[in-house]
């Protein structure tokens, strides 16, 4: 991302990056709201680690990571915020719980460019900036894997077709391609990735 110190040639309202402690949605951004200022936070769609206590026990024994999308800071602990054409109150937002103060090169703010969260903005999908991490990343085409559940419990098998998606898009009804033995002939199966695990 560029910043560029706020004495640069800028529009009338840069947009600054104001940093806080804590969660900036529900502790700044109202109060940002009843100062009249405007801000941005951008989120992003990320895949976390689902806890063990909510797997099945199929999905625990099974070795692979249980991912489920959630929403994440862009930029952890900072907001995008711009100020009204005679803004004065500088103690007032200053005074805020959760504050620290303005992203600063030497004594001046950082302007960030107005392009730049535009950018950001036009990469949201229903407010959420989407992460996309390839399903590939998971398991690789031609990988040699054991199957954990189901009816082929201890078959190996390659891999012969991954999901054209990202992580965020697989769910139980979205199949892996495998080629197993079978009586001596290559045989195709289509299995969910937890029923799968790495050699």
């Amino acid at each position: 991302m560029m910043i560029i110190p706020a004495t640069e040639h800028f529009p009338s309202r840069p947009w600054f990056a104001l940093r806080g402690i804590g969660d900036l949605r529900t502790r700044v951004i109202p109060c940002l709201d009843q100062l009249d200022i405007e801000s941005y936070f951008p989120v992003v769609r990320e895949m976390r680690r689902l806890p063990m206590r909510r797997l099945s026990h199929a999905q625990r024994v099974s070795g692979l990571p249980i991912m489920r999308p959630s929403l994440v800071p862009f930029w952890s602990g900072v907001t995008f915020i711009q100020f009204p054409i005679g803004f004065s109150r500088f103690d007032e937002l200053f005074d805020l719980p959760s504050v620290l103060g303005l992203l600063m090169a030497g004594e001046q703010p950082v302007a960030v460019p107005d392009n730049v969260i535009a950018e950001l903005r036009k990469r949201e999908i229903n407010g959420v900036i989407a992460g996309r991490t390839p399903a590939r990343l998971l398991f690789q085409q031609g990988e040699r894997v054991r199957i954990a559940h189901g009816a082929f419990t201890n078959e190996q098998g390659i891999i012969e077709r991954i999901p054209d998606v990202s992580i965020q898009d697989i769910d139980p009804d979205t199949r892996l391609r495998l080629t197993i033995d079978i009586f001596g002939r290559p045989t195709p199966v289509d299995l969910s990735a937890w029923q799968i695990e790495k050699l």
